[in-house]
């Protein structure tokens, strides 16, 4: 009962298009000539589609100056299936004040359609209604139209909404401040700073006066776009920047030898940082040393060398002599070598063995 009290008859947006409907065409031939005309045909759709096609078979009677006697006749041409079934029974049922029949005149049309119309409707008191439900979020001022554009159609509801069953018509001073209600709250009261009252303005003024603070609010609202399109985009970039800066650096070093070199270009196999963890390896006849490395991504760090994806035999090593290290309390101190290969892939030269791409491999290793 409450959504029914509020609900509109005729909505803010038109549910059918004009250019779309089918039409009936009219001719008439003269002496001299013809006219011709095309009325639109009601469907059934809705109750604003039937007070538009209503008007259009009006302007075309009179347009075609029909004898004034086929008005129920010809309104009948226009219609099909249920509104013309429902037509036929409000003309059976004739007028319910008198008891007699509608006349076929222009008044005798108008009869008929009034109690046609509360078919659509569903209330003897649409007009009232409707005025309620134009006070809600339904009709308010929406962006992405204009100023002009929603006057015109709160307008032409309005229009309309004299067309419903109801006592009280709208006059020009509730018209005013139905449309000044539509909009914001804001624009009403920068409105008032400007003027004395909504009373004592006429709707041009209103009109006006919106239209400018809808102009100010969309470039604003531009304005703020723009500036974040352009924060995100600098916020993209410097992403970009520190992705590119630590893909260059390669990744965590280490695995069985420690942290590698510094990487070269490429994106490590330890994932991102300093350091890049090479895919190297190291085969002698004793041990074979496999640094894939420990977490972090795949990738291709250099640690130094130009191609650290190659694999480095034991013949680009050479033998160095190592002295003995003692200790102070005297107890020996050895270096086996993994120590040594961890010290040289922490990019030390103090192991056993360096690294010499042109160290003839045809020697033997004692």
């Amino acid at each position: 009962m409450g959504d029914d009290f509020h609900a509109s008859v005729i909505k803010y947006k038109r549910p059918f298009d004009p250019s779309t409907m089918e039409k009936t065409p009219w001719k008439q031939h003269f002496e001299h000539g013809q006219r011709s005309a095309k009325v639109p045909n009601f469907t059934g759709n809705s109750t604003e589609e039937l007070i538009y096609c209503e008007q259009a078979f009006r302007s075309a009677m009179k347009k075609m100056q029909i004898e004034d006697t086929q008005w129920l006749d010809e309104w009948e041409t226009t219609l099909d299936g249920t509104p013309e079934l429902m037509w036929l029974e409000v003309l059976r049922q004739g007028d319910p004040e008198s008891g007699a029949d509608y006349s076929s005149d222009e008044d005798g049309f108008a009869k008929a359609f009034d109690r046609y119309i509360i078919g659509f409707c569903h209330s003897e008191d649409a007009r009232e209604r409707q005025k309620r439900a134009m006070i809600g979020p339904e009709f308010k001022f929406r962006k992405g139209t204009t100023v002009q554009e929603h006057v015109n159609r709160i307008r032409t509801i309005i229009h309309y909404t004299d067309k419903l069953p109801g006592t009280d018509l709208i006059n020009y001073e509730e018209m005013k401040m139905i449309i000044y209600d539509t909009f914001p709250k804001a624009w009403k009261h920068a409105y008032l700073d400007k003027h004395a009252s909504v009373k004592t303005s006429e709707l041009t003024d209103i009109q006006v006066h919106m239209a400018n603070l809808a102009q100010r609010s969309a470039s604003a609202d531009d304005h703020n776009k723009k500036k974040n399109q352009k924060q995100d985009h600098h916020k993209k970039n410097s992403n970009h920047s520190w992705k590119r800066n630590n893909r260059y650096n390669g990744g965590r070093g280490g695995g069985r030898g420690g942290r590698g070199g510094r990487g070269g270009r490429g994106r490590g196999n330890g994932g991102r940082g300093n350091g890049g963890r090479g895919n190297y390896q190291y085969n002698n006849n004793q041990n074979n040393y496999n640094n894939n490395g420990g977490r972090g991504g795949g990738g291709r760090g250099n640690n130094g060398y130009q191609n650290n994806n190659q694999q480095h035999y034991q013949s680009h090593f050479q033998q160095q002599q190592m002295p003995t290290q003692i200790s102070t309390n005297s107890s020996q101190s050895f270096h086996s070598d993994m120590n040594s290969y961890n010290n040289n892939s922490n990019g030390g030269n103090s192991g056993p063995w360096s690294y010499n791409p042109g160290y003839n491999n045809s020697q033997q290793w004692s």
